[in-house]
């Protein structure tokens, strides 16, 4: 037992609250004054020297704890160590059956707290907390289904450490009939925080603080596919200060990209690489490569760990279940098994090695990925993982590395749980990019891996016209639109079929016979106008309804496309184009999406059609503005 684990549970052991009579002391001196007497014994009071002791082992204990986790006047409803209330019966009943068939489960006899209750929409929610060791760990539920998956969460104190508030998981809840989608986010806030300022798309809200905990949820109608609102996701993040005052908390939008400094911008805008920099503190170079990666006990099926329960996707030959992190649930699978599938239409053959990631309280495995050479590209290799406002990033290490640390592009650096050749380490993903670095016994560097960055809000670049309207050929008959009818050259094309496109098309440049493989069934794509994504006119794809393959999306990037009533239309700047076809066309469509408006979509608008499923989207390319595309579909999508 380490020394932190220790003065934890002695904390736990000395601060939690003992059930007693409140009034005691009120009652027995009722008693003495009435001149009457009890059988039952007097309780001796401690002397005030013994109480003064009392006090100063908890002070004690209380600062040698707060002091070991960095955590000291920050988080004190956790370091207290009884955060909240104990959890109601039946949501500790569900947590504990969960927990008993779990495969990545908590210790048995985990106890929770609930923190703070919320209701959205008609549907009530409870955030449960409990300590795992050093992780300080979260599980939001719907409150009466106390015994589901919900979400959970759990970071060590080195994760919360330098942190004013942390978002520990994005929410997402469909209830109800009619669905209602509830959305959000919750987390951990230090004691100076007042509340959370939360910034979607449409509205800013605030939600209090409690036992160092938030819970921001937004519910909305989730419509039919023909009709229903935009998404409204969170954007920005910000803790609110004594005196007002605003602190960003770095959110990464969509698991896609941030807005600098939480400031969501003004004008259309796309996620693009952030410019590369070194990672602070982390080595540059292997001192100590390992020339030959292996895993010996793999290599040798020896059963460590716990035997790796059957896959329903995969037939290994051998796996183990490891916990790399005795105080986090999850588990990883290490496997072999043979090879499946097809590459450059040949068949795959040999020996893969897959691990297979479990989340917390899950009761089967997740993803899963495998490979002919795990260590193809070094000496550690990263296996699937839960992508969240908390990345949990695990893997394999080779023999020879008993160490490997997380450097972050903050300058912070985590050292990860390792354990029979696995490890795992969670980061927050506003952090990113990256290296994991594994070491050997001797501290040298083994083994160095880069972690990928985070994509940050960029304008979007205006269309590039690289020739004149004057200048362009006339419009073939597949360039030839209807927008309003969503026709090509008068005659409709969506929901025909391969030969009916033809008919009315003409034959395609190219044709890819197996663009997309449904159930066995090949559907074909149809190009005109070129043979390359970079070069085609238009692209016409298809989908499968029962025993027909029938055309569902015109993808246009043709410059000569022409509107019966807008002219040239992919020769007009997007942001125009949209103002012309609400005032034009306002009557058969409505903006569902500006152009611009969600980065984590690109340079990109979108209407409805508001008499059918139908829809039109536009926009351009930013790494290609000189082709610009609408693209019609008979479904539209959210």
């Amino acid at each position: 037992m380490n020394r932190l684990n220790s003065l934890s549970e002695a904390l736990d052991l000395l601060v939690e609250p003992i059930e007693v009579n409140p009034d005691w002391e009120t009652i027995a001196g009722q008693a003495a004054r009435a001149g009457r007497r009890t059988s039952e014994p007097r309780l001796r009071r401690p002397s005030l020297r013994r109480a003064l002791v009392l006090a100063a082992v908890v002070v004690a204990v209380v600062a040698a704890a707060a002091f070991a986790t960095g955590l000291a006047d920050r988080f004190s409803a956790w370091i207290g160590g009884a955060p909240g209330r104990p959890a109601p019966a039946s949501e500790q009943k569900g947590f504990s059956a969960r927990n008993g068939v779990a495969l990545a489960s908590f210790p048995a006899g985990t106890r929770l707290r609930i923190l703070l209750r919320a209701r959205v929409s008609g549907t009530s929610f409870d955030l449960l907390g409990f300590r795992n060791g050093d992780a300080y760990c979260l599980r939001l539920v719907r409150s009466k289904l106390p015994g589901a998956p919900g979400d959970n969460q759990c970071l060590r104190a080195d994760e919360l450490q330098g942190h004013v508030a942390l978002i520990a998981n994005n929410v997402y809840f469909s209830v109800g009939k009619p669905a209602t989608t509830i959305t959000g986010i919750y987390g951990f806030a230090a004691d100076k925080v007042r509340a959370i300022r939360v910034t979607r798309a449409r509205g800013t809200t605030s939600v209090g603080v409690t036992n160092n905990v938030f819970l921001a949820l937004h519910g909305q109608l989730a419509g039919t596919f023909q009709h229903h609102l935009p998404p409204n996701p969170v954007l920005a993040v910000a803790a609110v200060l004594p005196g007002g005052a605003l602190r960003n908390v770095p959110y990464v939008i969509n698991g896609q990209g941030i807005f600098r400094g939480g400031k969501p911008p003004t004008v259309p805008s796309y996620f693009g690489p952030a410019r590369a920099s070194s990672i602070p503190g982390a080595p540059t170079r292997v001192s100590a490569p390992i020339d030959h990666p292996r895993i010996s006990w793999l290599e040798r099926r020896k059963k460590i760990g716990a035997p790796l329960p059957p896959q329903r996707y995969e037939t290994f030959t051998f796996g183990r279940l490891i916990q790399p992190d005795p105080d986090d649930p999850i588990r990883i699978g290490i496997a072999v098994g043979p090879a499946r599938g097809f590459t450059h239409s040949h068949a795959v053959t040999g020996t893969w090695v897959c691990q297979v990631y479990f989340q917390p309280l899950a009761t089967s495995g997740g993803s899963t990925s495998c490979s002919p050479n795990v260590f193809q590209n070094g000496p550690m290799a990263l296996g699937p993982g839960f992508d969240s406002p908390i990345v949990h990033l695990s893997g394999v290490a080779a023999d020879g590395i008993v160490r490997v640390e997380a450097f972050l592009s903050t300058g912070r650096h985590v050292t990860a749980a390792i354990r029979d050749n696995v490890f795992s380490v969670a980061v927050p993903q506003a952090e990113l990019g990256g290296e994991l670095v594994g070491y050997n016994r001797s501290g040298q560097v083994a083994g160095i891996m880069p972690l990928w960055g985070n994509a940050v809000a960029r304008p979007c670049p205006p269309a590039k016209f690289t020739t004149p309207v004057g200048q362009l050929p006339a419009a073939a008959k597949w360039e030839q639109v209807d927008l309003a009818t969503r026709t090509v050259a008068g005659q409709t094309i969506l929901g025909k079929t391969t030969d009916q496109v033809r008919a009315i098309l003409g034959q395609p440049t190219l044709i890819r016979p197996r663009a997309q493989t449904v159930n066995s069934v090949s559907i074909p794509e149809y190009r005109y106008g070129g043979k390359t994504p970079a070069t085609l006119g238009l692209s016409v794809t298809f989908v499968k309804k029962g025993d027909r393959i029938l055309a569902n999306d015109l993808y246009f990037q043709a410059p000569s496309l022409t509107d019966a009533k807008l002219g040239h239309v992919l020769r007009i700047q997007p942001e125009k184009l949209q103002q012309l076809i609400e005032t034009t066309h306002g009557n058969r469509y409505r903006l569902y999406l500006g152009y611009g408006k969600d980065p984590s979509l690109g340079c990109t608008g979108a209407f409805h059609a508001r008499s059918s499923a139908a829809g039109i989207s536009f926009g351009v390319n930013p790494y290609r503005p000189s082709r610009p595309y609408i693209d019609i579909r008979a479904n539209a999508q959210p």
